[in-house]
């Protein structure tokens, strides 16, 4: 129930401003990129590239579980070998369900983030371009990014609170 609210209110935010947009969700099977692809570029007549990013290096692995334990919000106040646990219990979860994006049916890439490998499939178009040179262009050290919702803004709530009265 709550991901489909999440997702409606994410598709009515699509709605809102300028031509590209972000999804980001776990889109593990299938059925689930079938359901998104077909909604946006079917119903709605967006185009969709989808962006898989694989690792099968275990010592990545385990330095990226140990980093979202140390810093992940869902961790904080909670035993290390707890929030461990809860982290590879998920993990072990969403892997047992997990379909690779490995048909030729949507456009995607696909970055092995171990070794930097990318592969594509029909990717076109000057935004899945620009996207792809810039996926192409990452480092692998550590980094942080920022990342903000463009109707977090004070500016979009107002805007959103006229709008919905109208």
């Amino acid at each position: 129930m709550k991901r489909h609210w999440v997702a409606s209110f994410t598709i009515t935010q699509l709605f809102f401003s300028s031509c590209f947009k972000i999804l980001d969700a776990m889109l593990i099977t299938r059925t689930q990129r079938t359901e998104v692809y077909d909604y946006f570029s079917g119903q709605l007549g967006y185009r969709v590239l989808f962006i898989e990013c694989v690792c099968d290096d275990p010592e990545i692995l385990e330095y990226n579980q140990q980093e979202i334990v140390r810093h992940c919000a869902d961790y904080t106040g909670v035993d290390t070998a707890l929030a461990t646990e809860d982290l590879r219990s998920k993990i072990a979860f969403y892997a047992g369900i997990y379909e690779p994006m490995n048909d030729r049916t949507y456009p995607r890439i696909k970055i092995n983030t171990a070794t930097m490998d990318i592969e594509t499939c029909k990717v076109s178009g000057h935004i899945e371009t620009n996207v792809l040179g810039y996926l192409g262009d990452i480092s692998l050290k550590p980094h942080t990014l920022y990342f903000s919702r463009v109707n977090s803004s004070s500016f979009f709530i107002l805007y959103d609170k006229y709008f919905y009265a109208l």
